[in-house]
């Protein structure tokens, strides 16, 4: 990054119900968000006293939004430390368990994503959906109900990571998912209308109940691809090429103003 991108001026921005405090370089951080541009450059008060207050998001989020902003990247994978050996030997790094993985992905990625998604960060969601999939692929997993749940109630009606998991879960019953898992998605169902709503739309899309095997669809081939499928998950823009709302039909409803397109 070129120094001169940073300017002098920092402004002050707290995080969160414990209130963290980080401080960012004004410039770098209005030429990255027009919502903050617009806060610290307009006619409010945050652009006088050079602070401002983001209750609802999470410190973690917003330390994944400075590295983004700052090194343009994501957080790596932590690695584990191994209990001190006997003898006096140095503890050591081991892979993570599913479970830290599992914290990882909710704790960091999807609030990274909420967060950039609120801010109209696409090129931040493009790089923290690419890091979603990767992190699923290296350990070959995919959303379960608890963070399905957690993503639909943080994210857009529209929202690009909706699409991500109502196809993980087209993929996962195409699979002959267990019924402890078909349970689970039942429940996500009655309860997420959305949910439901994007589920049927993509088994629609992708013939899933047609041809349930692992040969059914292109999809199933390439999800864990890291080449082709994040294009399907990315924020474009109009002249890009991407997995759009316009390419899944609809589903006939009575009251076509009650249907939720992805």
């Amino acid at each position: 990054m070129d120094y001169r991108s940073l300017g002098n001026e920092v402004v002050t921005l707290v995080v969160g119900a414990e209130k963290k405090v980080f401080t960012v370089h004004k410039k770098l951080l209005c030429d990255r968000s027009a919502f903050f541009s617009k806060g610290f450059n307009g006619q409010f008060k945050e652009a006088a006293e050079g602070r401002m207050e983001l209750p609802n998001d999470t410190s973690a989020a917003f330390e994944c939004f400075l590295t983004w902003l700052y090194w343009d990247k994501t957080p790596p994978l932590p690695a584990r430390l191994s209990s001190a050996a006997c003898d006096g030997n140095l503890a050591f790094p081991i892979s993570p368990t599913a479970e830290d993985i599992r914290s990882f992905v909710m704790t960091m990625l999807y609030p990274a994503y909420v967060l950039a998604e609120k801010f109209c960060l696409h090129d931040m969601q493009n790089r923290f959906m690419n890091a979603i999939q990767d992190v699923h692929a290296q350990v070959c997993t995919l959303p379960d109900a608890k963070e399905i749940q957690f993503i639909y109630e943080n994210t857009q009606e529209n929202s690009k990571l909706r699409l991500y998991c109502a196809t993980a879960v087209a993929y996962s019953l195409a699979r002959c998912a267990d019924l402890g898992q078909v349970k689970d998605f039942a429940n996500l169902c009655a309860t997420i209308p959305d949910f439901a709503l994007d589920l049927l739309q993509v088994c629609i899309f992708f013939d899933f109940s047609i041809q349930i095997s692992y040969q059914f669809c292109g999809v199933c081939k390439l999800f864990f691809s890291r080449m082709l499928t994040p294009r399907y998950f990315r924020f474009t823009k109009p002249k890009g090429i991407s997995f759009t709302t316009s390419t899944i039909p609809a589903i006939p409803v009575s009251d076509p103003s009650s249907t939720t397109k992805l």
